[in-house]
């Protein structure tokens, strides 16, 4: 099982690759259906590591909005058919800054991680590791924390 600090990582690891392709700009993001596929794997990761998190780091923390994370990773999964893409490029480019300053911040005062870190998936470095879905499957499973994500259309506040 996958302790606080490794989930921590997880997410810091999504948002680099999410960012990778940020920088692409917006026309790349809306003409490249790949690129699309690839944010939306990397939230849906985010939520997942989310939670995953223990009920008292989760609360320890509630200026993270821990719950939006999760329930965007549950309309990811559950109602991929409504996606907004307006909403996930939102969601990138003005949710994941501050998400990733504050998970570096708990890492940092839980004694965890250097943030500039190489990215790895499973211990393995991302650039000789591959970024499929199936890398991610066996840390999937479903609750019904994340209810309030519904409201903001996918998109945590």
């Amino acid at each position: 099982m996958r302790d606080d600090s490794e989930r921590l990582q997880d997410i810091l690891d999504a948002i680099h690759q999410v960012e990778r392709y940020l920088e692409k700009g917006r026309a790349e993001f809306d003409s490249n259906e790949l690129i699309q596929v690839w944010l939306l794997h990397h939230l849906q990761v985010i939520g997942e590591a989310s939670r995953g998190l223990s009920r008292r780091l989760r609360s320890a923390h509630p200026e993270v909005p821990w719950p939006d994370i999760i329930g965007f990773r549950h309309l990811v999964v559950h109602q991929y058919f409504g996606i907004d893409l307006q909403e996930v490029w939102d969601t990138a480019v003005n949710d994941l800054p501050p998400l990733k300053k504050q998970v570096e911040e708990i890492l940092r005062s839980l004694g965890g991680s250097n943030a500039a870190a190489v990215p790895q998936i499973g211990g393995i470095a991302v650039e000789s590791a591959g970024t499929s879905p199936w890398e991610s499957a066996e840390r999937a499973g479903l609750d019904n924390t994340g209810e309030r994500g519904q409201k903001y259309l996918g998109r945590w506040p």
